[in-house]
C-alpha cells in the first residue's frame, strides 16, 4: 500500500470544447491540443490526467496511446468499460502499452450506464452490470499476473489464455508496481462491494470530508467481510477546483460557471444545487414542453407528454455514473408536483418532496394542458375533499411506499389547503410523511425569506433521508458480520461440532464493531 499522496488532472476527451465553463482554444479534441495539455502536466509536476470515456467520445485508449507517444512521463488513467472491451482484448492491449510506454499506464474501470446498443452491447439490471465488472477485473489482474489462465464466469470464459507480452514488475515511488493499477468508483452497495474486493483504488466524488470517513471506513470493513485476497483498498478523490482570491468569490463564480452549464442543459437548478451536491447527490432539473425554454409549445402539450417528459428525466438520471437507480429522490412543485405524484407508478422514486402539488380532474387526460387550467370548475374542485378513488395522483400516493415531504405556502390561493390535506390524506402506506406550512407565504414563495426557509427545510430533509440511509446500510453491514460470527461461534461450541483449529478472537471483533 502506498503511503505518498498522487495527484492527476482530467481531460475531457470531447470534441466539443467549454468543459465546465472552460474556455476553448483551438479544436479540443486535436492531437496538438490535448499533447499541450500532458506536457503542461508534466512540466508542473502532475503524474498523469484521467481520460473521459462515453459513446461520442474519442476512443479513450486511442488517445491514451497518442499521448503516451508524445509525452517521457505523462501517465494516462485511462477510463474504460467492461461491455465496451473483452477482459482478454483489454488485458493484452493494456499490457502492451504499459510496455512501450515504459509502465505509465493507469485503468478506471466505468460500470455507469452508456448507450449500450450503438456498439452492439446489453445488460440487465444492477446487479447483472456489477456483477460482469467484477467479473472483468478479476479476469483481467489473473490474465496481467498468470499464464495458461482458465476462467469459467457467468460472463466471460477464457481456456488457456497467457497474454503477451508479459508485464514487467517495475519499483516507483510508491510501491512495487505489478501491473496497472485499476481505479474504481460507485456509491451503491452493489458497487461498493466491487471495490472492496477487485479494485485497488476507491474514487470518491467532491463530498463532505464526514461522508468520505464514513465510506472509507464502510468499504475497510467490507474489505475484511469479504475476504479481499489483494493489497489494501487504496482511496482517492475527484474534484472540481475553482481557485479565487477569496472564498466568497470562489463559491460566486462557482456558481455561475454551474448555472452557465446548467443552462446549456436546460437544467437550471432551482433547489440550492451546491448544499445537495455537498450530500453526495447529483441534480437535475429540467423545464416541461410548455414551459420556460419550450414555453411555444404551451397550447398543445398534454399532461400524457409531460408525464413522458419525466420519465424520460428520470430514466437520464438514472443512468448518469455513479447514481444509484435505487436512490432517487423526486422534487415537485405544483402541476409538477403532481405529475411527481404519478411518476412513482411508473418508476421506482425513494423519496418524494411536493411543494404546493396542485389537483387536476382525472378527464380529458390527453386534452391540452392549458385547457385544464381554465376550467370554470377547478377551484371548486380543489376545495373538495378527495379520496385515491376519486384521483389517479392520490391513487398513486397510496401505492407509495417511500418518504415524503410535503410543504405548504399559507397563503396559497393556486394551490389552496384542501388540495394538501387530501394529499396528506392519501399516503396511507408511505415509510414516512413530514408536513411543512411556510407561514405567510404566497404560491410562488415572492419574498426571498420565504424561498430561503423552503430551501433550509428541503435541505434539511434531503440530510435526513440520505443520512439516514447511509446509517442504514452500515448497520445492516454490522449486523450481518455479527450473525455470521455468531453462527460461528456457535458450531464451535456445539457438542460434537467443536474443533481445536484456531477462527480468531470473536468478542474483540464484536466489540470494535458495535
Amino acid at each position: 500500500m502506498s503511503n505518498a499522496s498522487e495527484y492527476l488532472w482530467y481531460i475531457p476527451n470531447q470534441t466539443e470544447g467549454g468543459h465546465r465553463g472552460d474556455i476553448v482554444d483551438g479544436d479540443p479534441a486535436s492531437l496538438d491540443t490535448l499533447t499541450r495539455h500532458a506536457l503542461a502536466l508534466e512540466e508542473h509536476g502532475w503524474d498523469g490526467a484521467l481520460i473521459g470515456t462515453s459513446w461520442g467520445r474519442p476512443d479513450t485508449f486511442t488517445v491514451a496511446t497518442a499521448l503516451a507517444a508524445r509525452t517521457t512521463r505523462f501517465e494516462p488513467l485511462i477510463a474504460i468499460r467492461p461491455g465496451y472491451w473483452r477482459p482478454a482484448n483489454f488485458a493484452s492491449a493494456a499490457a502492451t502499452l504499459d510496455q512501450l510506454s515504459g509502465g505509465r499506464v493507469r485503468i478506471n474501470i466505468v460500470s455507469g450506464q452508456d448507450n449500450l446498443a450503438a456498439y452492439g452491447d446489453s445488460e440487465g439490471d444492477q446487479a447483472h452490470r456489477y456483477g460482469r465488472t467484477k467479473e472483468f477485473m478479476r479476469l483481467v489482474r489473473r490474465l496481467w499476473t498468470e499464464e495458461n489462465v482458465t476462467f469459467e464466469g457467468e460472463h466471460f470464459q477464457v481456456v488457456g489464455s497467457t497474454v503477451t507480452p508479459r508485464i514487467t514488475p517495475r519499483h516507483t515511488p510508491q510501491e512495487l508496481r505489478h501491473h496497472p493499477r485499476l481505479y474504481f468508483g460507485g456509491a451503491s452497495p452493489a458497487a461498493e462491494r466491487v471495490a472492496a474486493t477487485e479494485a485497488d483504488v476507491q474514487l470518491f466524488w467532491g463530498e463532505p470530508l464526514d461522508g468520505v470517513a464514513e465510506r472509507i471506513e464502510r468499504l475497510k470493513r467490507l474489505s475484511r467481510d469479504l475476504d479481499r485476497d489483494l493489497p489494501p483498498l487504496e482511496f482517492g478523490l475527484r474534484i472540481t477546483t475553482l481557485v479565487r482570491d477569496t472564498s466568497e468569490q470562489a463559491w460566486a463564480d462557482a456558481e455561475a460557471k454551474v448555472d452557465a452549464m446548467a443552462a446549456g442543459l436546460g437544467q437550471v437548478d432551482e433547489h440550492r444545487r451546491a448544499k445537495a451536491v455537498g450530500l453526495g447527490c447529483i441534480c437535475m432539473t429540467f423545464d416541461l414542453r410548455g414551459h420556460e425554454g419550450y414555453a411555444s409549445m404551451r397550447q398543445s402539450v398534454t399532461r400524457a407528454q409531460n408525464l413522458d417528459d419525466i420519465k424520460a428525466a428520470y430514466d437520464q438520471l438514472a443512468g448518469l455514473p455513479y447514481v444509484d437507480p435505487q436512490s432517487i429522490a423526486v422534487v415537485g412543485l405544483s402541476y409538477g408536483g403532481y405529475l411527481s405524484a404519478l411518476l412513482t407508478r411508473e418508476r421506482p422514486v425513494e423519496w418524494l418532496a411536493l411543494r404546493s402539488p396542485a389537483l387536476y380532474k382525472d378527464e380529458h387526460w390527453d386534452h391540452p394542458k392549458v385547457s385544464l387550467n381554465a376550467d370554470p370548475e377547478l377551484m371548486d374542485y380543489r376545495q373538495r375533499v378527495l379520496t385515491p378513488d376519486d384521483n389517479i395522483a392520490l391513487a398513486a400516493c397510496a401505492d407509495y411506499k417511500g418518504d415524503v415531504l410535503l410543504v405548504e405556502a399559507q397563503h396559497d390561493v393556486i394551490v389552496p389547503h384542501p388540495v394538501l390535506r387530501n394529499y396528506a390524506n392519501a399516503f396511507v402506506n408511505a415509510r414516512s410523511l413530514s408536513a411543512r406550512v411556510i407561514a405567510g407565504a404566497d404560491h410562488a414563495l415572492s419574498v426571498k425569506e420565504h424561498q430561503q426557509e423552503y430551501t433550509r427545510t428541503l435541505i434539511d430533509w434531503l440530510t435526513e433521508m440520505v443520512v439516514g440511509r447511509r446509517i442504514a446500510l452500515a448497520k445492516e453491514v454490522v449486523a450481518a458480520r455479527k450473525h455470521r460470527l455468531k453462527q460461528q461461534s456457535d458450531a464451535l461450541s456445539s457438542p460434537g461440532q467443536g474443533t481445536n483449529e484456531f477462527r480468531g478472537d470473536i468478542r474483540a471483533v464484536e466489540n470494535s464493531s458495535s
